[in-house]
């Protein structure tokens, strides 16, 4: 929708953490099948809120789980991001109807991970998800290489994705740390370099 009401003509789109914030559905993985993992009652205090499982995944949910990771042993928990296609595909509407180029900047792994990655932040402290349900920012990492794939099947040319730390060395940080750090006190220059040196670690 937010692609939508952009102007016509060409574009430079910067989505910062963005897409971690998008819906996601999780799926555990039980003799052999996966089988969505949902919200419901706790059993043993109907009060609140747990996580439940669901029925077995669909042949079109199960499309979603990354091939690498549809053999995970039993046990194994995957998040499915259906919400990502319709994104990619008002992106691509809108790349191919003008010039322009996207850039995503976000919370994830550059190759499919097994895990839950839910996380919920109110006040700037992690909460449980289940705790106050729309008192808290949900987030969930992001598939950067499924993405990217979907960028490349809806005809777009797809660079990266690329480290935080390799992203900004590569547009200067250290350079522009070091100047900055010229003439301070030993202690103003220190913590100047300190972010730069952890993007290294």
């Amino acid at each position: 929708r937010l692609i939508d009401d952009m102007p016509d003509g060409p574009s430079l789109i910067v989505s910062n953490e963005f897409l971690d914030c998008l819906p996601i559905c999780q799926a555990v993985k039980v003799d052999g099948q996966w089988r969505e993992r949902l919200v419901g009652l706790d059993p043993k205090d109907p009060e609140t809120f747990a996580f439940v499982l669901g029925g077995v995944l669909s042949d079109a949910d199960l499309a979603l789980i990354a091939p690498s990771l549809r053999d995970e042993p039993d046990g194994s928990l995957v998040e499915l991001r259906p919400a990502d296609a319709p994104v990619m595909d008002a992106l691509a509407e809108r790349l191919k109807a003008a010039p322009g180029y996207a850039l995503f900047i976000d919370y994830g792994s550059a190759t499919p991970e097994s895990g839950d990655t839910l996380q919920a932040i109110a006040k700037h402290q992690k909460v449980d998800p289940l705790d106050d349900p729309g008192g808290a920012d949900l987030t969930a990492w992001v598939d950067f290489e499924s993405f990217a794939e979907l960028g490349v099947a809806a005809g777009l040319d797809v660079y990266g994705p690329v480290a935080q730390g390799d992203f900004l060395k590569g547009l200067g940080i250290e350079t522009r740390a070091a100047a900055l750090a010229k003439g301070r006190s030993d202690d103003v220059a220190a913590r100047l370099q300190r972010p730069p040196n952890r993007l290294g670690a």
